[in-house]
């Protein structure tokens, strides 16, 4: 006599994926925003970077921006070239947010 014995596999659930918090979000923009205000700094779009869930604000290009990259507090992430012409984006970050902004680069 023989028995063949299935396995019965435990239906595992769903990942609970935690809710976002808008609040503490949006927090974050407006105290990266008025810190970058209060250095004087011109605020053109925010957005949320899908890849990291980080939100990242665009500044405009500036003698300001540009000064912080040759003294190493910001850098260079991409180049690329547009109808305009080549363009470099720099990064930094200020109250967990990517700061970024687009430079014309002169070929």
């Amino acid at each position: 006599m023989s028995a063949t014995v299935i396995q019965m596999r435990r239906k595992e659930p769903p990942a609970v994926v935690p809710p976002l918090n808008v609040h503490a979000y949006v927090h974050t923009i407006l105290e990266a925003a008025n810190s970058l205000l209060r250095d004087e700094l011109e605020i053109i779009a925010f957005n949320a970077d899908i890849s990291t869930h980080k939100p990242v604000i665009w500044v405009n290009d500036c003698p300001r921006v540009r000064n912080l990259a040759r003294v190493g507090q910001a850098s260079y992430q991409r180049q690329g070239h547009s109808a305009d012409g080549p363009y470099q984006v720099g990064v930094f970050e200020r109250c967990g947010v990517s700061v970024q902004w687009m430079e014309r680069v002169t070929p």
